[in-house]
């Protein structure tokens, strides 16, 4: 994991360079994305600055991306409110509320378009720790990602959110009147959107963790009620209502995962067969 200096000559120079310094006739540009070398330890302030070049990039590409999202987002808030029953209404309670409110939709869809770029940040950013066989899926790991993320954010727009916004606007009756505020809007729905695609990757964490050997479809099938007791408390936490029916929208879909990633590693990974073991009949004292 050594980090590369490159110059115009390709010769590496010695001694400490940084990012733009001039050592003569020769300008100095410090690669900030090592090559994976599992032999070589660095010290934590070098995975530190690694971390933070990473996450630099990563702000930057939703920078770009940030910036035809704006060109489009009057017509991504017509996309975005959909979900909405036709009747209702969004507003705006100051004068630059409608201005934050497309950026908010720029944003959040930067965010979202970035998941590759992001996903693969992180990927390579772990991957040093990891051994070779395990590293051989970083493109499938990204792959994969990319659309369980994906996955997640359509079944909550097309499933959930259905459901769970006409059932928490009926609860007012007829008594209290919605005022849907777009900025309010906006924040609540990408907050479930991107909960629902995270929580969409779980079934690759599982199929990856018995892919690499690192566990097998047995030892999680004998933590079956972790798994469910984990659903239902990621849908509480992620599902916008607290009632029962709204939690278990993401709730099933979750345990469903869970079985269906013990059924894959069933089919593709099963463990070798545990050796007999020996019994040795040792000698009777006396």
């Amino acid at each position: 994991m050594t980090e590369e200096i490159q110059t115009e000559t390709g010769e590496q120079p010695s001694g400490p360079i940084s990012a733009g310094v001039e050592s003569g006739n020769t300008h100095a540009r410090k690669r900030v994305l090592r090559k994976v070398d599992p032999e070589e330890r660095l010290p934590i302030t070098a995975h530190l600055e690694e971390l933070r070049w990473r996450i630099i990039y990563s702000a930057i590409t939703i920078m770009v991306i940030f910036i035809p999202m704006y060109a489009v987002s009057e017509e991504l808030l017509i996309f975005l409110r959909r979900p909405l029953p036709p009747e209702e209404k969004l507003f705006f309670s100051s004068l630059p509320g409608a201005f934050f409110i497309y950026l908010k939709i720029s944003f959040y869809s930067a965010v979202i378009i970035s998941a590759p770029i992001i996903i693969y940040h992180v990927w390579e950013f772990i991957a040093p720790g990891l051994l070779q066989v395990e590293r051989k899926y970083t493109k499938l790991f990204v792959l994969f990602g990319t659309l369980s993320f994906a996955a997640g954010a359509a079944f909550c727009y097309f499933v959930a959110m259905p459901v769970a916004i006409p059932f928490l606007i009926g609860f007012g009756g007829d008594t209290l009147q919605p005022w849907l505020t777009g900025q309010e809007y906006i924040s609540f729905f990408f907050m479930i959107i991107i909960g629902f695609g995270v929580a969409f990757e779980l079934p690759l964490v599982l199929i990856f963790l018995m892919a690499t050997r690192i566990t097998n479809y047995r030892a999680l099938a004998r933590h079956r009620g972790y798994a469910l007791i984990g659903s239902v408390t990621a849908g509480a936490v992620l599902t916008p209502t607290q009632d029962p029916f709204n939690m278990m929208v993401l709730a099933v879909p979750l345990y469903l995962f869970f079985e269906m990633s013990l059924l894959v590693g069933w089919i593709f990974f099963k463990p070798p067969p545990e050796a007999p073991q020996e019994h040795v009949n040792e000698p009777a004292e006396g």
